[in-house]
C-alpha cells in the first residue's frame, strides 16, 4: 500500500474548521487503501483531553497513524470544565508566548508551528512515505511539504483548504512580493494543487500562470458523522445559521431584515419563527438583533460543541449560509464556499444561501438538489417571501447527492496522489516518522 505522508496542522479534536477536512480525508484515503501517517499540533486544552484519546481510538480503529508536534491553543478551556489551577496557569503562559510572537515577531503561532513540526519529525526514526500531503492553513505547512518531500525524495501534494495569495480575506499586504515569492517556491516543485472552488482555481492560476491549474475537490460532509435528520419541531419554524461572521464581507443583517419583514405578516403564518444563531461572533450577532427589535424570537450562543450544532441543524426548516453580501464579486470571493453548506446538505436542512450572483456555493446547491434557495444580499424582500413559504408548507428533507459526501470525494484525492507518485524523485534522504 502506498505511504501517505499527511501534514495537516488542524486535526480533531480541534474545533478548528479545517479538522472537517482533514480527518474524514484521512479516514477515507486509509479505507481506499493508503498507509497514512498524520502530523498535527498536539492539543493544549485541558478540557479536550478526552477527546484526544477518542481521536487516537478512531485512528487505531481506522488504520491511521497520528503524530503531533508542537502545541496549538485553539481556545480557551470549556467554560463548564473543571480546570487544575496548574493548568490554568500553564495556559496563561502559552497564550502570553502567542501573543508576544504575533505583536513582537509578527509571526501567529501557527506559523511557528511548523519549525516545531520540522525539528520534531527530524528528530524521529526514520520512515519512507511515498508521497507528501499537505493542507492549509498555515501555508508554512506548504513549506514544510517542499522541504520533507526533498529530503524524503518523493513528489508532494498541495491541499489549499483558502487562497494564499489571493485570499479576500487576507489582511493588507497578504499579497506583497515576499509572500507571492514564498507561494511560488512551494508551488514550483509541487506534483500538484488542490482547492475547494472552480472560481478560486480560475483565481490562483490567473496570479500564477506558470503553474498547471488546480484540481477542484470542494469540501463535503461525511455520512457516518449526520445521524438520520430527524423531522423539525412542528410547532414552531427555526431559522439557524452557524458560523463567523466578516463585517462588511460577510454580514448578518440580511437575514434578520427578512425575518424582520416576515414577522409584520404574523397573522399568515402557521407556525411562530425562531432564529438561533452558534458562533464566535455573539455579541455582534445580540446587538443586531436589537438592532432589528427580534430580541423576543431570537437565541445567540457562542462557541457551541460541533455535534450539538449538528443536532441544531438537522432539526431546523432553514440553515443560513453566507459567503459573501456583494451582489458582484471577483472570482476569489465567488469561490468561497464555506464548510456548513456541505453539513446541511448532508442533513437535507433546507439552506437559506446569501451570496454574489454566479457564486460557487449556487452551483453546489443546484448540483446537490437542495430544496434551499441562493439569493443577494439586497433581495431582502425576497428573502422574506421565502421564509414565509417554508413557514407555511411541511418540511421537506431531500436526500443528499454523493457527489459531496467524504467517501466520493477521497477517491478524487486518490487520483491526484497516485498522478504525484508516477513523477520523477529528487533529493537526499531524511530520517524517519514514527508514533
Amino acid at each position: 500500500m502506498p505511504h501517505l505522508l499527511f501534514i495537516a496542522y488542524r486535526f480533531p479534536p480541534t474545533p478548528a474548521s479545517g479538522a472537517n477536512r482533514t480527518w474524514p480525508l484521512a479516514k477515507y484515503l486509509a479505507r481506499i487503501g493508503w498507509t497514512v501517517t498524520v502530523v498535527s499540533a498536539r492539543e493544549a486544552s485541558f478540557s479536550r483531553q478526552n477527546g484526544v484519546r477518542k481521536m487516537r481510538d478512531a485512528c487505531r480503529h481506522e488504520g491511521v497513524n497520528w503524530i503531533t508536534v508542537g502545541t496549538a491553543t485553539w481556545s480557551a478551556d470549556t467554560s463548564g470544565a473543571v480546570v487544575p489551577s496548574w493548568e490554568r496557569l500553564r495556559s496563561l503562559l502559552r497564550r502570553a508566548v502567542q501573543g508576544v510572537a504575533r505583536r513582537v515577531f509578527r509571526l501567529p503561532w501557527d506559523e511557528l508551528w511548523s519549525l516545531h513540526a520540522y525539528v520534531g519529525l527530524t528528530l524521529r526514526p526514520p520512515i519512507h512515505p511515498d508521497v507528501v500531503l499537505a493542507t492549509g492553513k498555515p501555508f508554512s505547512s506548504f513549506l514544510l511539504a517542499r522541504i520533507f518531500a526533498r529530503r524524503f525524495q518523493v513528489p508532494y501534494v498541495l491541499d489549499y483548504r483558502d487562497p494564499w495569495t489571493v485570499n479576500p480575506y487576507r489582511a493588507p499586504g497578504g499579497g506583497s512580493t515576499l509572500v507571492q515569492r514564498l507561494e511560488r517556491w512551494a508551488l514550483s516543485g509541487a506534483h500538484g494543487t488542490t482547492m475547494v472552488s472552480p472560481s478560486q482555481a480560475e483565481a490562483q492560476h490567473e496570479t500564477f500562470r506558470d503553474h498547471p491549474r488546480p484540481t477542484v475537490i470542494t469540501n463535503g460532509f461525511d455520512p457516518e458523522q449526520l445521524a438520520p435528520a430527524p423531522r423539525p419541531d412542528a410547532r414552531r419554524c427555526t431559522i439557524i445559521y452557524a458560523g463567523i461572521l466578516y463585517p462588511g464581507k460577510r454580514d448578518i443583517d440580511p437575514v434578520l431584515k427578512s425575518l424582520a419583514l416576515a414577522l409584520q405578516c404574523r397573522a399568515s403564518l402557521s407556525r411562530p419563527f425562531e432564529f438561533h444563531y452558534y458562533g464566535a461572533n455573539a455579541e455582534l450577532v445580540r446587538s443586531k438583533v436589537s438592532e432589528y427589535h427580534l430580541d423576543s424570537v431570537s437565541h445567540v450562543y457562542g462557541h457551541t460543541r460541533q455535534a450539538d450544532v449538528l443536532t441544531a441543524i438537522s432539526r431546523a426548516d432553514v440553515s443560513v449560509v453566507i459567503t459573501g453580501v456583494q451582489d458582484r464579486a471577483g472570482a476569489a470571493e465567488r469561490g468561497i464556499v464555506t464548510g456548513k453548506i456541505f453539513e446541511a446538505i448532508g442533513l437535507g436542512t433546507p439552506i437559506l444561501l446569501i451570496s454574489p450572483r454566479d457564486s460557487d456555493a449556487r452551483q453546489m446547491l443546484e448540483a446537490a438538489g437542495n430544496s434551499g434557495r441562493a439569493f443577494c444580499a439586497s433581495e431582502v424582500e425576497a428573502m422574506a417571501d421565502w421564509l414565509m413559504e417554508i413557514n407555511l408548507r411541511p418540511p421537506q428533507r431531500p436526500s443528499p447527492s454523493p457527489r459531496f459526501s467524504w467517501p466520493v470525494l477521497a477517491k478524487d484525492f486518490d487520483m491526484v496522489l497516485r498522478k504525484a507518485l508516477s513523477a520523477p524523485r529528487s533529493g537526499s534522504p531524511i530520517g524517519e516518522v514514527e508514533e
